[in-house]
């Protein structure tokens, strides 16, 4: 480029700046130190469980790899190898697709070339089984006789909390305040969507909300404590809930227990009753029906095959009417 000050010309040589210039930085340092601090970079304005699902994946990954090895050191292989560490270890499909994908995400960040090195490994999540449990299963759950103030009574009631409001997610259920309380309807906004969601007040959710309803705390239900880092408190309550549900399945000779086992439940029971896929979807707080359907346990194929005979057999009769 050539400029001109106060009649002197001069020739400047201008270099470009690249992505990979601008992180040298991280190609030079070890990676567990450079990604960790990728991922807590203030700046980020993302929710509390990207940034908690980075920091995992990215542990995990020093933890195989090594602490002193560099982004330039990562290879395709070398990924490749992390994953099969992965299911060795016992880590489910869709979580060890859930890691290469916090990985990807950061290593893309870095400069790094995520979409060469994830190449040959699963990202993506695939379908799982379905969690519901029979309308004879949660009335069994209901009326098991289990001693008040007890850690199976807790867990056997929040199940039929969220079951009975609607298959409110646990992460909802959790943050409930008195302000969602509405004359006779709880109205809240999933933490997952941000979808309006109006559950009516029944006798039994009445019930069980004025069994545990917290009189010295923001919040409706007993989970959480007014305080900072109300995410990792969540985590912790989550953790304990889904360890004390699989106490009480193995107790009482049930199904698996989780707790998404109440929310797939509803859905399912609702659509073997004909309710709309349109309004489970609504009482769900999903934004596509599409999602809806991988809640439902099993679809009325009886159902189907009586549809397709109908139309066949219309069409067979306006045949014969000609």
């Amino acid at each position: 480029m050539n400029i001109r000050v106060m009649g002197f010309k001069f020739t400047m040589a201008l270099k470009k700046t690249s992505r990979v210039s601008m992180v040298t930085t991280e190609v030079t340092v070890p990676f567990a130190v450079a990604a960790i601090k990728e991922v807590k970079n203030p700046k980020r304005k993302v929710r509390p469980s990207t940034i908690a699902n980075e920091q995992t994946a990215v542990r995990a990954f020093v933890s195989f790899y090594g602490k002193q090895a560099t982004l330039k050191d990562i290879t395709a292989e070398c990924i490749e190898d992390f994953e099969r560490h992965l299911a060795k270890k016992g880590i489910c499909p869709n979580t060890s697709a859930c890691y290469m994908r916090s990985l990807r995400a950061v290593i893309n960040r870095m400069g790094g070339h995520g979409k060469e090195l994830f190449a040959h490994v699963s990202t993506s999540k695939k379908r799982t089984g379905k969690k519901a449990v029979s309308s004879e299963v949660m009335k069994r759950i209901e009326q098991l006789d289990i001693k008040d103030n007890t850690k199976l009574s807790y867990a056997r009631d929040t199940l039929l909390l969220s079951f009975y409001a609607m298959g409110m997610p646990f992460i909802d259920m959790v943050g409930l305040t008195t302000a969602n309380i509405n004359d006779d309807h709880i109205i809240y906004h999933r933490h997952k969507t941000g979808e309006k969601v109006c559950v009516p007040l029944t006798p039994s959710l009445r019930t069980l909300i004025d069994k545990y309803r917290c009189k010295d705390n923001k919040y409706l239900l007993p989970f959480l404590q007014p305080r900072n880092n109300t995410y990792q408190q969540y985590h912790i309550v989550l953790d304990r809930q889904n360890r004390w549900l699989h106490q009480l399945s193995e107790q009482y000779g049930l199904p698996k227990l989780t707790t998404y086992t109440s929310r797939h439940t509803w859905a399912t029971l609702a659509n073997r009753n004909h309710v709309d896929i349109q309004v489970i979807a609504k009482a769900l707080g999903h934004t596509n029906p599409m999602t809806t359907l991988n809640y439902i346990n099993d679809i009325d194929y009886d159902g189907v095959d009586t549809a397709c005979q109908v139309v066949l057999e219309s069409l067979y009769n306006s045949a014969k009417a000609c």
